[in-house]
């Protein structure tokens, strides 16, 4: 990545995603997904050498890292996002 910056992409659920989550993976090779983190001993540990962190969380994790960093999101209509959800829990 430029300048070694840090991206923390904040996935909202229902917007698109996941697939935006694989495009990340396959492109920075030190990706840290953040459901597969324990605690926040563990995060700021992995956020040291990671290209990217993926997941859901709430904005503010750059607090755990002193390296540069740049948020990514990925939005999506409201009634869109609405239906898409409830497709995907009653069907």
């Amino acid at each position: 990545m430029n300048d070694n910056k840090l991206l923390l992409y904040l996935h909202i659920p229902k917007t698109t995603g996941s697939s935006f989550t694989q495009a990340i993976t396959d492109n920075c090779p030190n990706t840290v997904h953040f459901y597969k983190l324990s605690n926040v001993f563990q995060l700021q540990a992995e956020l040291g050498n990671a290209d990217a962190l993926c997941g859901h969380f709430q904005y503010g994790v750059h607090h755990y890292t002193d390296r540069p960093y740049q948020y990514v999101t990925m939005l999506r209509l409201p009634v869109e996002r609405t239906l898409s959800y409830f497709y995907f829990k009653y069907k």
